[in-house]
């Protein structure tokens, strides 16, 4: 694939920018020897302005111009980025690959995404001690597996719950969210970002919450007819609506995969049975702590490497923290 921003005459740009680069450097240098607190800063910061232009076309003649092909510039990366070509050979960047890419924006972004990827290996393996969790098959089931029965998708999703801790307050949560869509059942696995949502201690309470509005954007209007047509009498936040199902409405099933920061850091994937699945309801909403003992939480010492590259194409990692 061609460099569209070859220039064939790199090397004389990058050498008239070298020399200006110098020269200007040179000429910081002794401009700061002969300032005083009344001298005039716009003279200093217009020659900083200068050097760092040419600064960066320097390094762009050397990143971009220099590079026929998108392939060119592949093989001077594996060369001149330090551990990337080590990277490569782990694990956690099988599914990523470099081989197919159309321009030199799409390569960098790999990259960058391989060196995010490496930092969030050294948190959870050596920086902190923590624990990641292993792909596999949980429990040997083939959920967010791709078969020739089902659908896998996987958004950026909005959600909004009321704290099940007493306090009233209301958490605006952006959660990555992966269904795996079968005959007559869904399975959802929220994955959150953020400092606030990373935190599974946060997540876990309001599961039933988020089930609820999940399941209300998912049905639309035939889940707020069946609600007006099946309403009940509630006692304050105890929701007494515990109706049946229709037979069309698929069956749903809750998963969490989550960063545990604090403590001893680990990765985890976990079911949460809700009360509403062992009744056949569709009733999630939890509104207070007292309901989260509705809740049964199965972890499994495994989970789907679909959830994981999923999270991996969908948020950088800088350190521990998470990023859209």
């Amino acid at each position: 694939m061609q460099n569209i921003e070859y220039k064939p005459n790199w090397e004389a740009v990058h050498n008239f920018h070298h020399d200006e680069r110098t020269r200007l450097e040179n000429a910081i240098k002794d401009l700061v020897k002969t300032i005083t607190s009344e001298t005039d800063p716009s003279e200093l910061e217009k020659l900083q302005k200068e050097r760092n232009y040419h600064h960066e076309t320097c390094l762009r003649c050397l990143d971009t111009y220099q590079h026929k092909t998108v392939q060119h510039y592949v093989r001077w990366a594996l060369e001149n980025f330090g551990t990337l070509s080590d990277i490569l050979k782990q694990d956690y960047a099988s599914h990523i690959s470099l081989d197919h890419c159309q321009t030199i924006e799409q390569a960098r972004a790999i990259i960058s995404q391989l060196h995010e990827l490496e930092a969030k290996d050294e948190f959870l393996n050596r920086d902190s001690g923590g624990k990641p969790c292993p792909a596999g098959k949980p429990d040997g089931f083939d959920i967010f597996t791709r078969t020739d029965t089902n659908n896998l998708t996987t958004q950026w999703m909005n959600f909004k719950v009321v704290s099940n801790f007493g306090t009233g307050d209301e958490y605006d949560f952006i959660l990555l969210t992966s269904v795996d869509t079968r005959e007559n059942e869904k399975h959802v696995c929220f994955f959150g970002d953020g400092d606030r949502t990373r935190d599974a201690m946060l997540i876990f309470p309001h599961i039933g919450q988020l089930a609820y509005q999940f399941i209300e954007q998912d049905l639309g209007k035939d889940f707020e007819e069946f609600e007006k047509s099946n309403v009940k009498a509630k006692n304050g936040f105890i929701a007494s609506l515990f109706s049946k199902k229709p037979k069309d409405f698929p069956v749903y099933h809750f998963y969490t995969h989550t960063f545990m920061s604090s403590g001893f850091p680990r990765e985890d994937f976990m079911k949460h049975d809700l009360e509403y699945h062992r009744e056949g309801t569709y009733n999630p909403r939890s509104r207070y702590y007292g309901d989260f003992r509705r809740v049964k939480m199965q972890p499994f010492d495994c989970m789907p490497q679909y959830l994981k590259a999923g999270v991996d194409h969908h948020i950088g990692f800088e350190g521990i923290s998470l990023k859209e």
